[in-house]
């Protein structure tokens, strides 16, 4: 897909992403209320894997560059986990002997994408900070990441329409057109 066309699809994708995001930051901040000794913290990797959020940021743009559709998909399956129990990654377990049926093979979850986004994100926190960054985390960071990758791309093209609006007024101002023969 090339650039134009995904912007023009940003506003729109955004707007859902946002939407989205919002509801499971809404469902987080009611069933855990902020008291919990679990409740979230800013920097809270800072000694003990200071890299964590910067590789994961890392790993959602290089799959954003070579898929864009991979930034809501991650999203979306955050918001999944979330749904039920809250926040726990369990929607990344694959099926073992002892948990045939995961929710990652629920109906509902059955069409979810990005798994290999987070594959890779842990591998790499693996290889940097073994058994420190959770897998809840990880995605939890790949789905603020997929909403800030897609919402730059939209920064970065309203300047450019407006340019493009700027550049139609004087045409038409030269033209002796008006606005409304722009429309």
């Amino acid at each position: 897909m090339g650039r134009a066309a995904m912007v023009s699809k940003v506003p729109l994708l955004v707007w859902w992403m946002l939407q989205i995001y919002l509801l499971v930051a809404a469902r987080v901040a009611a069933s855990d209320g902020g008291s919990s000794s679990s409740s979230f913290k800013f920097g809270f990797y800072d000694e003990s894997c200071p890299d964590a959020e910067k590789i994961v940021t890392s790993v959602v743009q290089e799959h954003f560059k070579s898929n864009p559709g991979i930034a809501p998909g991650v999203l979306r399956m955050h918001f999944h986990d979330c749904f039920v129990e809250g926040c726990d990654g369990s929607v990344l377990l694959d099926p073992t002997t002892s948990n045939p049926n995961p929710e990652k093979t629920a109906f509902p979850n059955l069409s979810l994408r990005g798994f290999e986004v987070i594959d890779e994100a842990k591998r790499k926190l693996e290889a940097a900070c073994p058994g420190i960054v959770s897998c809840a985390d990880i995605l939890a960071f790949a789905a603020r990441d997929s909403v800030q990758v897609v919402s730059s791309i939209l920064h970065e093209s309203i300047p450019a329409r407006a340019s493009r609006l700027q550049q139609l007024l004087q045409l038409s101002m030269c033209s002796n057109f008006s606005i409304e023969d722009l429309q």
